[in-house]
């Protein structure tokens, strides 16, 4: 009857080992993580900045193709080369993409999206600052990373992107 009891307290010791280790090991790498969290934001943030200018540049040169169209559909690929969506975009007399109407209040936000494609399900783990200006009947969206506020850039149908 001995030998049975010290087999149990035995598992129950390699069981709390087992968990303290797990619990320990979670611990490290929420703290790596946090530690890290302003870098990884930044760089997702460029990376999204550089699939705008990307997307706007290719959609500008398929105005350009098209005959200088008013609007121009524009396809989405996913990684196998498949097409996911196709979007329609209104273009300006000098070739840049804009969305909807401007005069809607999120019209920067929505523009910022519908361009790099962000999917509505991922829209809560984006953080920018998307600032609405008119200047000389011209829509200026300036979009900034929100966790920083440091990297910007502007962006108006008028005259494509534009870094300050």
């Amino acid at each position: 009857m001995m030998v049975k009891i010290n087999s149990q307290n035995n598992e129950l010791f390699r069981f709390v080992v087992i968990i303290s280790l797990v619990l320990l090991m979670i611990l490290f790498i929420t703290r790596a993580y946090l530690s890290n969290k302003p870098a990884v934001d930044a760089v997702e943030f460029s990376m999204r900045q550089h699939n705008f200018s990307q997307t706007v540049s290719l959609i500008r040169g398929q105005w350009l193709l098209e005959g200088r169209p008013s609007s121009v559909d524009y396809s989405f690929y996913n990684n196998q080369g498949n097409v996911v969506k196709t979007t329609n975009f209104l273009v300006s007399k000098s070739g840049w993409p804009s969305v909807g109407l401007s005069t809607n209040k999120d019209y920067c936000d929505v523009l910022w999206r519908t361009i790099i494609n962000l999917e509505p399900e991922n829209v809560k783990n984006v953080t920018i600052v998307a600032i609405q200006s008119k200047k000389s009947d011209d829509i200026v969206c300036q979009i900034c990373d929100a966790n920083e506020h440091v990297t910007c850039f502007d962006y108006s149908a008028k005259f494509g992107i534009q870094y300050p």
